[in-house]
Parts: structure tokens; sequence; C-alpha cells
């Protein structure tokens, strides 16, 4: 039992039983309070027009001559008929002046008269509930009644009769024998039970969707990512397992993420120590053979050996660099310097620069471009070196005989930066990955072929950091292209305040 009530099941359908027992006990209470109300109702509406009967008869008998102790007499003898009703003169204060019944019953001596009034200012008596006055016979009760204006020679007064039945002392008895409080009594219990089944047969289809989402989360936890809960409707606790499959892809796709970050992470490191040690191991030979023997080399030789050891320290100050770089973008210690300059001839430079290594690998280094292009935003140190580093990437893995192209084209507000070369091309499988650090598509060592895995990924951070997207196409075996994006300059009078501006504060550039 402990165990049930422990469970949501057990808690909602406790809850669920208490309500519909109190909402039980309230519907029964205000049966039997409505049933009391309706029998004194009737009761009143029974008697309305008794006092008013009553007290004509009276005026005429006082008017024949008789006196008021020989109609008590006749009174007392009319309550035999109903041993219930009491009949009482009352003034306009609510002082009672007699009584025509048996009198040594009375505690009251005065009452209030307001609910005479009300009863008789009611039309005909039609009263819409039943009125209640205070009881001569007991000092806290109240009665129902009926009344009537008396007219006893110049004397204005009021005939009040009683029907000595106390509030809520009616016979229960009699109502319960009715057929219609039955009736309802018995539709009552049939709705009670009837909410009580479809309550709980609701929570058990809840729950056990409950346990079924509960089972799916607990293999979740267990190491089991892959498992969903199935979804069968569209209500809350559909939605609710729309949210954990999702939040469960997520998860997943963020754990494979973590394992290849972790993967690429192992292998960048075994890379960078290889990348870091050949040179070093290199240079450390050369150097202890210069040392060695310094005397017996030639000048051929100590040349030669200089320039391995030159060579090795470039390798390493651009792999340090490169790294450098790429942890300052990470700090966000790089911000452009956006100024407007012109991408042609910016291009121009830097195919020029790259001309003599083309040449040198036999490979077509070719640069396109339409006349008249606008100047275009951004920090031309970080934008030559992205498109440095996509030429490097596309001769180092170019072979001979093939064409690399630079082409710039205009395109509404933008300037498109395209790098193409028609080489063996990137593997689909690894596209998605390319602009990751430490990536290599070629794991090889070469030096020729493999590099850090770095380039790209400053490439990607430039770019960003100028508020683009860098993407690449490619066409296993016929053409890979990489592509960004910069904007196009606007001259207006802000960028003009601005210029002079600087140009006051800084009088040496200008």
């Amino acid at each position: 039992m402990k165990t049930i009530l422990k469970s949501l099941f057990g808690k909602i359908a406790l809850i669920f039983l208490i309500q519909i027992l109190a909402l039980s006990a309230v519907q029964m209470y205000l049966s039997l309070t409505c049933t009391f109300d309706y029998y004194y109702e009737k009761d009143q509406k029974l008697h309305a027009k008794t006092a008013a009967a009553l007290a004509r008869m009276i005026e005429e008998r006082v008017k024949a001559g008789c006196s008021l102790t020989t109609i008590t007499n006749d009174t007392q003898n009319l309550t035999l008929l109903n041993p219930d009703a009491h009949i009482y003169i009352v003034d306009q204060t609510g002082r009672i002046l007699q009584t025509l019944t048996d009198a040594s019953e009375i505690k009251r001596k005065k009452i209030d008269v307001q609910p005479i009034l009300e009863f008789i200012a009611a039309k005909d008596q039609n009263l819409k509930e039943a009125v209640f006055i205070d009881n001569p016979l007991d000092p806290d009760g109240k009665v129902i009644f009926s009344a009537s204006p008396l007219h006893l020679d110049d004397q204005y007064a009021y005939l009040l009769i009683t029907y000595n039945v106390p509030l809520n002392t009616l016979s229960l008895q009699s109502i319960m024998d009715s057929g219609v409080l039955q009736n309802t009594a018995l539709a009552a219990m049939l709705a009670v039970m009837f909410s009580l089944f479809a309550g709980f047969l609701v929570f058990f289809f809840l729950n056990k969707r409950l346990q079924i989402m509960r089972n799916v989360v607990n293999f979740f936890k267990n190491g089991k990512y892959d498992a969903r809960i199935p979804i069968t409707s569209r209500d809350e606790i559909g939605e609710l397992g729309v949210a954990f499959n999702n939040m469960a892809s997520a998860f997943e796709t963020y754990l494979r993420d973590l394992e290849r970050n972790d993967r690429m992470r192992r292998e960048f490191i075994a890379n960078i120590s290889h990348d870091l040690r050949s040179p070093l191991a290199s240079t450390r030979g050369y150097v202890e053979t210069l040392m060695i023997k310094d005397e017996k080399l030639s000048q051929k030789e100590r040349k030669k050996f200089l320039k391995i050891i030159y060579k090795n320290v470039v390798h390493l100050s651009e792999l340090v660099s490169e790294l450098f770089e790429l942890a300052k973008f990470d700090a966000k210690q790089i911000e452009p310097a956006i100024e407007p300059f012109s991408i042609a001839e910016l291009a121009q430079d830097i195919v020029l620069k790259f001309q003599p290594q083309s040449e040198n690998l036999n490979i077509n280094l070719i640069s396109r471009f339409p006349k008249n292009l606008p100047l275009v935003m951004g920090d031309i140190g970080m934008i030559e070196r992205a498109i440095s580093n996509l030429i490097q990437n596309a001769l180092k893995f170019s072979g001979k005989g093939a064409t690399v192209n630079l082409e710039l084209l205009k395109a509404e507000n933008h300037v498109v930066v395209k790098i193409a070369d028609n080489g063996p091309g990137i593997p689909v499988e690894d596209l998605p990955y390319v602009f990751e650090r430490f990536y290599r598509v070629d794991k090889s060592r070469n030096r020729k072929s493999g590099g850090s895995g770095l380039g790209l990924a400053i490439v990607k951070k430039i770019v960003e950091a100028h508020g683009q997207k860098i993407s690449v196409k490619c066409n296993p075996g016929s053409e890979t292209v990489f592509s960004f994006t910069l904007p196009v300059w606007k001259k207006d009078l802000s960028q003009q305040r601005n210029k002079i501006k600087q140009t006051i504060s800084s009088p040496e550039k200008s």
C-alpha cells in the first residue's frame, strides 16, 4: 500500500478519490438542504391564506359582539385539527397582545415583525422562498408562519399563525421516503461510480504512458543512447516525448562529435608531436654534426647543413604561429580592422606572390575578375591570409598540370571570392570536417601533401570574424571549390564623418 501511494499513479488516484468523495458529500448536503427548503416553502404556501381567512372571521365575530375569550375557545377547538398550529395577535411593534391557543408555553413576549411585513407584502402570498419568524414558544428558534392584517375596533394588529416545525427537525424519514430524493441520490451515486471508473481508467492509461517514458529514460541513463519514446499522440505527454527524443538525438549527436573531436585531438597531438619532433631531431642532429665535425666539414657541407637547419626552424616557426593564431581567435583576442579596400588588387598581388611556386609545381595559377569591381569592407591583412591559405592548400593537393583559379564575382551587395582546383578532390565523407582544426584529409606525414590541419581552420575563423561564412563544394575527380563573400563598401555620410574624425584625431595618418 505504501509503495502504491509513493507512485505518481497512487497519489493522483488518491487525490481524485478524495475530490470525488468531497464533491459527493457537498452534493448530498446541497440536496438535503434544498429538500428541507422545498418542504418549508411548500408548507408555507399551503397555509398562506389560512391567516387571512381566520382574520376575517375574527373581525366579523368581534363586530358581532363576541369577546376575544370566546374566540380563543373557538380557535383552540380549531387547532385540535392541527396541533402544530399556534395563533397569536401581534401589534405593530411585535409585542404579543394575546394568544388564541394555550398561552402557558410562550417563551417570548415580543418578536420581530419584519418577516410579517415581508409575508404580507408578497403579492397573494406568492413567495419565492420560505420566510421564517421568531418562534414564541422557543427563545432561540424560528418557524414558518402565515400572517394577515387584523382590525379590532380602532386597533391595527396582525394575526400570526405559526406552524411549530423547528428548522432542520423536519421528519428525515418523510424526506428519505421521497421518490425524487431517492432518485437523485441514486443518480448521484451512479455519477460518482462512473466518474471513479472513468478517472481510474484515464489514470491507468496515463500512468502506462509515463511508465514507458520512465523505462526509456532508464535505458538512456544506462547507456542505450538510441532509446526513443514512441509518440502516439500530440498532447502534453506526447510533446514531452518529442522533446525528450529531440534532446536524446542532440545528445547522441553531441556524443558522436565529442568522440570524433577526441579522436581528432589525439590524432592532432600525435601529428603535432611528429611535426615538432622530426624537425627538432633533424635540427639537433645537424647542429651536433656542425659542433663535432666543424673543422672537418667543407664550406659546401656546412652551407647545406645550415640550409636544412634553417628550413626546419622556419617550419617550426610557422607551426607555432598557426597554433598561437588559433589560440588568439579562440580567446577572441583578434578583432578585424574593418576598412574599404580593393579586393581585385589584393587578389592580383596574391597571385603574383604564388606564381613562382605554381610554376615550380607545373600548376597553372589563374585569376579572373570583372572590371570595375567595387571596394569591399574587411581587414585586408586577414583576408590576404585567408586567400593565401586557400591557394596554398590548392597548390599543395593539386598534381602537375592542374589548374588553380582565383575568381571574383559581383553578387548584389557582396563580392564572392572563389578558389577552385581540378585536383583529386575531397572525399564526400571528409567534406563536413575540412574546416575543423586538427583534421587532415591526407593522414600521411609527408610534408609535401600532409600539413598540420590548421590552415583551413584559420581561414574559417577569419571569415567568421568578418560575419561571413565559407563553404566548400567538391565533385570527386573533377573540381573542388572554396568560396566566401565580403560585403561591398557603401559610402555614406556616417562613414565620411567617421573618416574625418579619424583624420582629425590622427593627422599624421592623413
